[in-house]
């Protein structure tokens, strides 16, 4: 009879807590407080500020991609039931969508990710690899912006459920990676004017898959970090 090695343990969400959490987080973005919504967002530890991103162990990356014909990497986003806080966690899909593995994280949070030096994609980073200046703006937009709102969560009239990255997206992030042990999901706000200008910007959510250096206290980007965010909200994706 065949054996097998077993798989190294890594955090993952039942499908029932999924569930609730996903239900959560829609309820919470439709209610549209401000209070509420920044609370969700803010860091475990009291006074800490804002949650810059969530950290992923890169053994939970190399499960979701060894899953058999993933062409998709989702990025669900939820409330976790037991503290009201926002969490994402991730599945593999097919071409179809439809989900191939378990829903891995919730990912670590952490802080306001520390962009002093701005560097250049690593050499060879093709494809859907982000400018650091780019990313950067995406990251201050969302540190910089004022209270939490509704408006901020809304894509195609529902509550922003999560973003699909192609999965070429992520290997690159995992060879990018070297021999960090985790890849980051940062946070960012995506600002612009939208149709019919009447002079107010439009902002949207967003997350930035990322490989970044570690100064000891959370993520700090350097010459040698990458960023990918181009990447499909769902719905409606």
């Amino acid at each position: 009879m065949p054996t097998f090695n077993a798989l190294p343990a890594v955090p993952y969400l039942s499908d029932e807590d999924f569930t609730t959490g996903q239900s959560a987080w829609n309820k919470l973005v439709q209610i549209g407080d401000s209070e509420a919504l920044s609370n969700a967002f803010a860091l475990p530890e009291q006074g800490a500020g804002r949650v810059g991103g969530f950290s992923f162990p890169i053994e939970s990356i190399k499960q979701l991609l060894s899953a058999v014909a993933v062409r998709y990497v989702q990025v669900h986003f939820v409330l976790l039931p037991d503290t009201e806080r926002f969490a994402v966690v991730c599945t593999a899909l097919d071409k179809d969508s439809v989900p191939l593995t378990a829903y891995y994280g919730p990912g670590k949070p952490t802080p306001a990710p520390t962009l002093a030096t701005l560097g250049s994609p690593r050499q060879g980073s093709v494809g859907t690899a982000v400018p650091p200046v780019l990313a950067t703006d995406w990251i201050h937009g969302w540190h910089g912006f004022g209270p939490l709102t509704k408006d901020l969560f809304i894509s195609a009239d529902q509550t922003l459920e999560g973003y699909k990255f192609e999965v070429e997206s992520v290997l690159q992030a995992l060879f990018a990676a070297g021999s960090s042990e985790t890849l980051e999901l940062l946070l960012g706000a995506h600002q612009y004017y939208g149709p019919g200008y009447d002079g107010k910007p439009t902002s949207k959510f967003g997350v930035i898959l990322a490989t970044l250096a570690s100064d000891g206290t959370g993520p700090t980007n350097t010459a040698e970090d990458t960023f990918f965010d181009m990447c499909m909200p769902c719905p409606p994706y």
